[in-house]
């Protein structure tokens, strides 16, 4: 009879070891469910901290972009100018020339009849 109660107590310790293994797993497991979580989280805000680099990295650069095009716009409009400002000069050059042509001429036409009157005075004269 000690011996059937002394199985018993070895099969109750065993039990007992048992259940202590058990929980010992579920703790591990749990433990590695929160590091694993841990480590997820550790994951997606390193992920988050990327993105917003990221889009911070790709507003700068849209940002330079914008200036680019800006610049090359306002050189373009520069260029236009330029050349509008050579064409009024050249076409007010030209319009002067012309003008000084339209005086030559009547101060030759002038000329002219100056001599003719001074050729018919001198008939008269003579």
């Amino acid at each position: 009879e000690a011996r059937e109660e002394r199985i018993d107590e070895l099969k109750a310790h065993i039990n007992s070891l048992k259940a202590t293994i058990l929980e010992q797993n579920e703790n591990h497991e749990e433990f590695n469910a929160v590091a694993k979580m841990n480590y997820m989280k550790s994951l997606i805000e390193q992920n988050e901290e990327q993105n917003e680099n990221d889009e911070e990295f790709n507003a700068v650069e849209a940002s330079k972009e914008r200036i680019n095009k800006l610049r090359t716009n306002i050189n373009s409009l520069k260029a236009k100018i330029e050349e509008k400002e050579n064409q009024e000069e050249f076409n007010a050059a030209e319009a002067r020339e012309e003008r000084m042509n339209v005086l030559k001429i009547k101060i030759n036409s002038l000329k002219a009849q100056i001599e003719s009157k001074r050729e018919e005075n001198e008939e008269v004269e003579d």
